[in-house]
Parts: C-alpha cells; sequence; structure tokens
C-alpha cells in the first residue's frame, strides 16, 4: 500500500473510533449516573478561575481542595471568618463525597469559629451555617452516610441543648421560636401539616419542607414512637435526624444514632419541660417526670435493635433507670419510685442490693453528691 493511502486510511479509522468511543462514552456516562458510580458533581456558584481550574485539571481536584484548605486556615489564624463559609461550601462540593470534609468543615464553623464572637447572635448564625451546611448539602451529596445524620443530631443535642456553650440560652430561644411559627406551636397539628387545607398552613409546610428539610411523616412517627415530643426543644429535632439516619443510612455506625436518640430521651426525662416563658421570650425548662415510661420504652426499643454493642444500651438504660428513681422519690412520687425501683431490679440486679429500698438509696445518692461537692470545693 503506497504510503499517502495508507496514511488517508489510518485517519479515516482513527475518525470512525473517535465518533465510535463518543458514542459509548455517552452511554458509559448514563450507566454511571444510573447506578450511582459518579462521584463528581458540578461545581456551584464558584468564581471562572475556580470553575475553570476544576474542570481543566479534572482528577486534580484534590490539589485545588487543598489550596483551599491552606487558604481556610490562614484565615482563621488570622481571626478573619466570613469567608469561611464559602471556602467551606467549595471544600465540600470539591470532594463531596469524602464524610470526614462535611464533618470537619461544619464543626469548625458550629464550634471553633462560632465561640470566637462575643455577641450571642453571632455566634448563634455561626451555629446555623454548620447545621446549614450538613442539613442542606451534605445529605443531598451523601443521604446514606450514618455520621452525617449521627453529626447533624449532635448539633442539636449538644451544641444547642446542653450548657457549655456561654450562648445556649439564646441557641434555645432562637431554636423554639423558630419551631414554634413554623410548626404552630410546641405540640404540632400534623394532620395540618400532612394534609393542609389553607394557604397558611400551605406556606409553613412549604418553609418545613423546603428550608428546614424535615419531612412532617417522619416527624409524626418520631413522635408517635418517642413522644409526644415538644419540637421547640432541640432534643426533638435531634431525634428527629436520629430517625430519619436509621431509616436511610447504610447498615454502619448505626449505634452512633442510636444512643442520640435514647441520650435525648433521657434529657427530655431531666429538662424537657417548659416550666415558664420570661417576658423576653426566653424559658425556664425543668424536669418532664411524666416521660420516664416512654423513656423507657425507647431504651427497649433501641436494645431490642440494637445487635452489635447491646452492652452499651444497657449501661444507659441502666443509669437512666437509677435517676429516675432518685427524681421521682425527690419529687415526693414515691409509688412510681418504687414502681420503677422494682424495674431497676428485676433488669439490673446489680444495680442496687437487693433489700435496699427507695429512701435508702435516695440518701445514699444524696450523701453522695453532697460529698463530691465538698471535695470539688
Amino acid at each position: 500500500m503506497r504510503p499517502r493511502l495508507k496514511r488517508f486510511v489510518l485517519f479515516a479509522l482513527a475518525a470512525v473510533l473517535l465518533v465510535g468511543v463518543s458514542q459509548i462514552q455517552k452511554a458509559l456516562n448514563h450507566d454511571r449516573k444510573e447506578l450511582g458510580l459518579t462521584r463528581v458533581e458540578p461545581l456551584e456558584n464558584a468564581p471562572p478561575v475556580l470553575a475553570f481550574t476544576t474542570v481543566a485539571l479534572g482528577g486534580f481536584r484534590g490539589l485545588i481542595a487543598n489550596a483551599l484548605w491552606i487558604r481556610a486556615n490562614d484565615l482563621q489564624q488570622d481571626d478573619k471568618f466570613f469567608e469561611q463559609v464559602q471556602l467551606s461550601s467549595w471544600i465540600t462540593k470539591l470532594e463531596p463525597h469524602f464524610t470526614q470534609v462535611w464533618l470537619v468543615q461544619s464543626w469548625n464553623m458550629a464550634y471553633n469559629i462560632s465561640v470566637k464572637f462575643r455577641d450571642p447572635y453571632d455566634r448563634w448564625r455561626w451555629v446555623q451555617r454548620g447545621i446549614e451546611l450538613l442539613r442542606d448539602d451534605g445529605l443531598r451529596f451523601n443521604p446514606k452516610e450514618a455520621l452525617i445524620y449521627r453529626e447533624l443530631a449532635w448539633f442539636y443535642q449538644h451544641k444547642i441543648g446542653q450548657n457549655l456553650d456561654d450562648a445556649h440560652l439564646i441557641y434555645k430561644f432562637e431554636l423554639a421560636h423558630e419551631m414554634q411559627r413554623v410548626l404552630g406551636g410546641g405540640r404540632p397539628n400534623f394532620d395540618e401539616l400532612l394534609h393542609p387545607q389553607t394557604d397558611e398552613a400551605r406556606a409553613r409546610v412549604k418553609v418545613l419542607r423546603e428550608k428546614y428539610k424535615m419531612d412532617p411523616a417522619v416527624m409524626q412517627q418520631a413522635d408517635k414512637l418517642y413522644g409526644p415530643l415538644d419540637w421547640r426543644l432541640p432534643e426533638a429535632s435531634a431525634i428527629y435526624w436520629a430517625v430519619v439516619g436509621l431509616q436511610k443510612s447504610n447498615k454502619k455506625e448505626l449505634v452512633t444514632l442510636r444512643r442520640v436518640i435514647y441520650q435525648c430521651l433521657h434529657m427530655l426525662v431531666m429538662r424537657g419541660r417548659i416550666v415558664l416563658e420570661r417576658p423576653d421570650g426566653s424559658y425556664v425548662f425543668g424536669p418532664d417526670l411524666n416521660k420516664i415510661g416512654s423513656a423507657n420504652d425507647g431504651y427497649e426499643k433501641m436494645l431490642a435493635e440494637e445487635t452489635e454493642k447491646p452492652i452499651v444500651v444497657e449501661r444507659a438504660q441502666r443509669n437512666f433507670l437509677r435517676e429516675c428513681v432518685y427524681m421521682l422519690y425527690t419529687n415526693n412520687r414515691l409509688a412510681e419510685a418504687d414502681k420503677w425501683m422494682a424495674v431497676l431490679k428485676r433488669k439490673y440486679p446489680d444495680a442496687v442490693p437487693a433489700d435496699e429500698s427507695v429512701e435508702t438509696f435516695a440518701l445514699k445518692r444524696l450523701a453522695s453528691s453532697i460529698t463530691d461537692i465538698d471535695q470539688k470545693r
């Protein structure tokens, strides 16, 4: 074959193969999408330089992410935080299926950056940004990742629900009023949420679904399983996201979600009742001993479902029952204290001596508490 003819044939063959490859590539891309194998999502709302670099470098997205990590760290070291939200969004979207990226970035905003501000409302805004990063984007890219559900629930349970942050009362106040506005009260009308009949109800359901990403049907399910819940309290939101995580997550790390549920049930007994609403709208919380039965049912449910580490749930339930006996006795609910002491002895015989009365148990507990106080002085 003549050299010129040979080159022509090779060029023609190459052109045919390129056309064929392009068609096959379209089919492969479609199959990857259908099978959930596509791991690279388009980067949204990025500056043109970042968007161009991401597309041009393709597999070198990690290098871009590293550069953004370095910049975010440098800014934080200099107490320059206001670019962090955008940087966190870009970093997580460059590595959308790397769970730890979402956890670190959200924790950084909700815990590390928030406490740099003195104004409690400034802190609240950073806590919200951390929650939104997980809820609005993290779960969109990783809907089956239990650790993201657990972290989101933890922000409600710990950052808002506990008292380790000086601004925790503001967090509780803001969350309570947000939920009250969208739900119409602490105890929502689930029929109205599931079947809204008025424009006002439809608007509230839209906000609930689109802003807070909460499904009224799942809320109702959580309320039936572990309630009745006061949805103004952070523990209710924590339980909601743990329930969603248990339903949607892969069959791993589920013990962390179950832990969220029974710890929140415990806290709702210890501090799950709004005793007083002050003139400024803030709340005074108190124990809700009427929830002991439903909380214990929650422990039993978690224990029945937990096959990997049941001892973790057993220890928690044992401590819960001991606490309940003491609180019932100190609140002069003696018959109920005797009832739960019997449950404690039957289920965990090593928790208290078999012949020990409620009165003796409570006095020992009180004496131990006084001793601990003296030792801390």
